[in-house]
């Protein structure tokens, strides 16, 4: 988790580390505007920045229902879970410390903390974003929220969990829950959180980064600050910014919240740093009278888009929601946002085959790498044109990356719709590939071409080449560019 400086009060004070943390944080954020912007340089290319591909697999995490009895996490064994960890490559879980009775709640703790080695040996830790407080319809009453809120921290400075945990989350969608006087629950449980965190017994707990509570609807925001938020309050802002179903994952960014200010904006004023997305994804089920769902197909294309649009637009990390369906039936959509399907066995649902999404996901980790590597920034001057026509953003997404080794990974994609979501006539959508002749600069290059959401396959595009044509359509097209001189010293070296 990426950690900001709050300036809180001197007992809750973070020590130095987490002061040198944040200052390598906000030159990350300026790193990162820095990548929106591009600088015109002759012959028209453009100087692309490029962000740390680390950085990047850094900023993906996925959402878990450990405590949720008879659903595919509590039914699941904790080697199956892992292995789908493994297989997309994600090492950030969100979850919450549980708020059942303490023997159940031991059970869950236990199990998430198995998941910490579920990448292998050698592999980064697997984490935990932890909720410390129930939503406020569950748990209105102060006195029953106080005592969650203590019970919720001491669990979090005790095994099995204590070494797992990265950050800690306040409530979840306060607004949502048609509950009066939402904004000032909201402040108290963060009263409640400081004081108790204050305490010598919570000391631990105040190196780890603290986030704001995520509004449901962005136009809300404005209630909280009026009743007292101030972004001093969270080291980091926190947003739910699901897409539209009828848009792309482009469109989930800019939902209004307060007069020109979009759903980022908002979320930026929210905690003092680079913004979380806790929670994000599109549902599978859904069925001809509904519209807030799209086919495993759409949702296979959107993903891979959705996590390297919010990463490019200054999104520190993205929690897709979520790692399994939490039903197998199509009768709402809450049951199908996973990237695994899950089945019924009896009266309890376990998880089944994976989603076109999972295997999409997993291709495109794999082809960037670089997960627990060290940051390499860099920038190439690029240009996308099309008939000898240049091709702006908003015909072309581009993200550039750049792996430890020094190589480069470029993502390219159309920002268009491919699912009709119109009711009774809920339907794929094609979309013309573009011809894109792509112009690197830097000197020359080894390519090779991969599209995540359709199959395995790459395809070399040419080696020592500073230019190649390339058919990039709604999915996401992946360039893997390696420097020539260097393919070359690894050829002669053999």
């Amino acid at each position: 988790m990426r950690t900001l400086h709050t300036r809180l009060p001197d007992a809750l004070r973070r020590p130095a580390r987490r002061r040198r943390i944040a200052a390598a944080l906000v030159a990350a954020w300026a790193g990162t505007l820095a990548g929106l912007l591009t600088l015109p340089a002759s012959g028209g290319a453009a100087t692309l920045q490029a962000r740390s591909a680390a950085e990047f697999r850094d900023s993906v995490g996925v959402q878990t229902h450990f405590p949720f009895t008879g659903y595919p996490y509590d039914a699941a064994s904790t080697e199956q879970l892992a292995g789908m960890l493994k297989t997309v490559g994600i090492r950030h879980l969100r979850d919450d410390l549980c708020f059942n009775t303490e023997q159940a709640c031991a059970r869950v703790r236990t199990r998430l903390a198995a998941m910490r080695d579920a990448l292998g040996p050698g592999a980064p830790k697997v984490d935990l974003l932890a909720g410390y407080t129930r939503e406020i319809a569950s748990a209105p009453a102060r006195a029953g929220r106080d005592a969650d809120i203590e019970r919720a921290l001491t669990a979090a400075t005790t095994s099995p969990l204590a070494p797992m945990l990265a950050g800690l989350e306040p409530v979840n969608e306060p607004d949502l829950k048609g509950s009066a006087g939402w904004e000032t629950t909201t402040l108290a449980d963060d009263a409640t959180f400081r004081r108790l965190l204050a305490e010598p017994r919570f000391a631990a707990l105040r190196q780890l980064p603290v986030l704001s509570p995520a509004i449901g609807h962005p136009q809300n925001t404005a209630a909280l600050f009026a009743s007292g938020w101030t972004r001093a309050r969270a080291d980091a802002g926190n947003f739910h910014p699901y897409p539209p179903a009828w848009g792309g994952p482009e469109n989930g960014l800019l939902t209004p919240c307060s007069g020109k200010t979009d759903a980022l904006g908002c979320a930026k004023a929210l905690g003092q740093g680079a913004p979380i997305a806790t929670e994000t994804g599109y549902s599978t089920s859904g069925n001809a009278f509904s519209t807030n769902w799209v086919s495993e197909r759409a949702q296979g294309i959107y993903l891979p888009r959705l996590l390297l649009e919010n990463f490019r637009a200054g999104v520190s990390r993205t929690y897709l929601y979520e790692l399994v369906d939490l039903k197998p039936l199509r009768a709402a959509a809450v049951d199908g946002y996973g990237l695994w399907r899950s089945k019924a066995v009896g009266s309890t649902f376990v998880p089944d085959a994976p989603k076109p999404a999972a295997l999409a996901l997993a291709r495109m980790n794999a082809t960037i790498g670089d997960l627990g590597a060290r940051a390499s920034t860099g920038q190439l001057e690029v240009s996308l044109t099309s008939g000898g026509r240049e091709l702006g953003d908003a015909a072309i997404r581009r993200v550039l990356l750049r792996r430890a080794d020094g190589s480069y990974v470029l993502a390219l994609w159309q920002p268009q719709a491919v699912w009709n979501n119109t009711v009774f006539r809920q339907a794929e959508r094609t979309v013309p590939a573009t011809a894109v002749d792509v112009n690197i600069g830097g000197g020359r290059w080894t390519i090779r071409a991969s599209r995540p959401s359709a199959n395995d396959a790459t395809t070399n595009l040419g080696r020592s080449v500073q230019s190649v044509n390339v058919r990039v359509g709604a999915d996401v097209t992946l360039l893997d560019l390696r420097s020539a001189r260097a393919t070359a010293g690894r050829r002669h070296a053999r």
